[in-house]
């Protein structure tokens, strides 16, 4: 199957990522379908794609008419099966949990099309052992987009072992019709690329206050304002939903057996975001991802000093006046033998 053979996608999953992936095709002129098992959070995505569109409008993006007709391309439904039917391209995009992933995966490879490409969006989780749970592992594909989908440019396509010759240049292809920019992991690793890399930006930052050694707006300020970072560790995990998406997906990686997978638990500061609400998970105390973040730039990192009035900040403090119980640092290697291999992307 080629790119130019795609009429019908079909998103399995309501959330931000799956109504905001169905919004990106209808905008592309695809038939995009969205299924989720709950009724409300389709009437919920339907009325999120309708704002997106209409932001768009007001910034001059697209046109009226251009919002208007891909909204007609869009169908909500709770029925898999019949979501799935006709469809030549599925994404799956519930939750980030390999084993309910798995599943979906499962009841699709019974219901697509016999030539449909089954793709996931994921942050990170196994691929390989997605397309083992189908009779027709070598038409799964990984994608992962960035949050929001309407705005953000990136989605990576991750290829496994058993991956059919061309289909991921098909993905590739329908990413780039949807006006963005594919970028190829050739090996399924945990993370794939960009996680992989920025995974180190958020997990050092909230172990450094977790040991109290700087304050969330410090360490933010220092890479947003010295550094020049768009957003620092902590305005953009919650931009991007970053606690709910490691602390749900610790215990997979933590069993992960590809190459170059992951030993070290979650920092327990995101475990306790994470349980305190179910629409919280910020670390800044706003109510949306929308609501924008005051980093303030004269904040200084790493001295316990604010940098305008001299004084020492709260964890500075805290650390004089009070012995705060921590686990301490391991200061041995891991054991764990080295795991050597070449990713091209």
């Amino acid at each position: 199957m080629q790119s130019a053979d795609i009429e019908t996608t079909a998103v399995i999953g309501a959330g931000e990522m799956g109504r905001g992936i169905a919004a990106v095709a209808a905008l592309a002129g695809y038939e995009a379908m969205i299924c989720d098992v709950d009724p409300d959070q389709l009437d919920a995505a339907r009325e999120h794609v309708e704002w997106s569109y209409g932001k768009s409008v007001e910034r001059g993006a697209i046109g009226e008419s251009d919002a208007e007709a891909a909204l007609d391309r869009i169908e909500t439904m709770t029925d898999l099966p019949e979501a799935v039917s006709e469809a030549d391209f599925i994404t799956e995009a519930a939750v980030e949990q390999q084993a309910v992933k798995e599943d979906i995966f499962s009841d699709l490879d019974d219901h697509a099309p016999e030539e449909a490409i089954l793709a996931t969006n994921t942050s990170g989780l196994n691929i390989t052992r997605l397309a083992e749970a189908t009779d027709r592992p070598g038409r799964v594909v990984g994608t992962h987009w960035f949050n929001p989908p309407m705005l953000m440019d990136l989605v990576e396509v991750i290829e496994t072992e058993h991956i059919d010759d061309g289909v991921a240049d098909t993905c590739e292809d329908l990413v780039g019709s949807f006006g963005k920019t594919p970028i190829r992991c050739r090996r399924d690793i945990p993370s794939f690329i960009v996680n992989r890399l920025m995974r180190p930006y958020g997990e050092s930052a909230a172990w450094l206050v977790y040991y109290e050694e700087a304050e969330i707006e410090a360490i933010d300020s220092a890479m947003k304002y010295k550094e020049g970072f768009p957003m620092g560790p902590f305005e953009l995990a919650d931009f991007t939903g970053g606690i709910q998406i490691r602390v749900e997906g610790e215990g997979d990686h933590l069993e992960d057996d590809r190459p170059l997978s992951y030993d070290t638990q979650v920092c327990p500061l995101l475990h306790d975001l994470y349980e305190q609400s179910t629409r919280r998970r910020r670390w800044y105390n706003t109510t949306s991802r929308a609501q924008k973040t005051s980093i303030p730039a004269h904040v200084s990192a790493g001295t316990g000093r604010s940098a305008r009035s001299g004084r020492p900040t709260r964890s500075a403090r805290r650390r004089s006046s009070a012995r705060v119980s921590r686990p301490p640092r391991s200061t041995s290697r891991s054991t764990r033998s080295p795991k050597r291999f070449h990713v091209s992307c």
